[in-house]
């Protein structure tokens, strides 16, 4: 069933269209498009603006190391490898634009002006958040330190989607706890991918009426999607899994393996052999100092309010523009697709989310001339499409 779907994957994460790239010793001082991230979201965005004619790309990026995240459920799994997730930076970045290799310390909206780690400036005309987001291990009291129990692990951690994997293969008998969360977390439905492979695979073996299989979900139905709640629904029958709806994780104890839940006000402390945690996620601490946030927001930025009339998919991906900044675009996750979920990010989406950007990006004047022409080192590497 899975099989088909992790080779797709695979394939996406490993065999990109050839390319070259620009990675750049000196920064420059200025750019029509700022690009603050390097990861799937970002590189998309960048490599479709390039092909519409707009060479003045900037992508800020710290890591050497560029992860494909969606197929780390294929991982967690079985079904695919932790290295075919993993290769070179330079690799995915496009072509027509410049990666500076520095982090982001904070972001000045009003002078148009993002100051990096090493001390360096860049102003810019259109800035996109691409940033992604970081386990908030506080969200949950003791969650961190159930991270390095043997039975417990998570798919939102690259190093632990391969234990997973040795926690589902190794599964016979038991409880068997999935979660997912009541905050903003990039692609939460992923928690559920991995939870149908594993029964699929317990199944198989003849030990799935062993296993006790509970899933907490904070909605009211499995997955918050009508059409994708019936669908989910009758392999929740299927596997005879326990659907814990409007249910949350408050506290975990790595030292008698249980998880504190609550749900309708009232508080359940229940004992499981192996946890497959889906942690809530922060964004980046400088978004909210440099004062593109607020506390509605929970840390991220703020974006405009959705239309009174909710308007096609595609025009609701793209409505990602700062709601005090109009520079300001923002690509949440995986290019800030919300797949239909609320607020929730998702990589389902990011096609359409950058799709509808780039126009919106590249129709923007350009108030000031670059003023880094021919600092650019251009280093030889694989070419990516960038549309994972």
């Amino acid at each position: 069933m899975s099989d088909n779907m992790a080779q797709h994957e695979t394939d996406m994460a490993q065999h990109p269209t050839d390319m070259a790239q620009h990675e750049t010793e000196h920064v420059p001082t200025h750019a029509r498009v700022l690009v603050v991230g390097g990861g799937n979201g970002g590189i998309s965005l960048a490599a479709r603006l390039n092909r519409q004619g707009v060479d003045d790309v900037v992508i800020v990026e710290p890591r050497v190391e560029h992860q494909y995240r969606p197929l780390l459920s294929y991982v967690g799994a079985g079904l695919a490898s932790i290295e075919a997730a993993r290769r070179p930076q330079r690799e995915a970045m496009p072509s027509g634009s410049t990666w500076v290799r520095d982090a982001v310390e904070r972001i000045d909206p009003h002078a148009s002006t993002v100051a990096l780690r090493s001390g360096a400036t860049i102003g810019y005309d259109q800035l996109v958040l691409a940033a992604g987001s970081r386990p908030d291990w506080a969200a949950i009291d003791g969650s961190a330190e159930v991270m390095l129990a043997e039975n417990a692990s998570t798919n939102y951690l690259f190093d632990l989607a391969p234990k997973t994997w040795r926690l589902i293969d190794g599964m016979r008998a038991g409880t068997a706890l999935f979660t997912m969360p009541d905050a903003t977390c990039p692609c939460a439905g992923a928690a559920q991918k991995v939870l149908y492979m594993a029964c699929d695979l317990w199944r198989s073996r003849g030990v799935l009426d062993d296993i006790r299989v509970v899933l907490t979900v904070p909605t009211d139905t499995v997955f918050g999607v009508p059409g994708v709640d019936e669908e989910l629904m009758r392999k929740v029958a299927e596997y005879g899994i326990e659907l814990r709806t409007n249910t949350t994780v408050r506290a975990l104890d790595r030292e008698t393996n249980t998880a504190t839940l609550e749900a309708d006000g009232r508080t359940e402390d229940l004992p499981y052999d192996l946890l497959h945690l889906t942690p809530p996620h922060a964004a980046p601490a400088w978004v909210k100092q440099s004062g593109l946030s607020s506390e509605q927001a929970a840390g991220f930025g703020r974006r405009r309010p959705r239309h009174a009339a909710t308007p096609p998919l595609p025009e609701r991906l793209g409505d990602r523009r700062h709601r005090g900044h109009a520079g300001v675009e923002l690509r949440r996750g995986a290019a800030q697709g919300d797949a239909r979920r609320g607020e929730e990010p998702a990589g389902g989406a990011r096609r359409e989310g950058t799709a509808a950007a780039v126009p919106r990006l590249h129709r923007q004047p350009v108030h000031r001339q670059p003023a880094h022409h021919g600092v650019r080192r251009v280093r030889s590497g694989r070419d990516a499409d960038a549309e994972f």
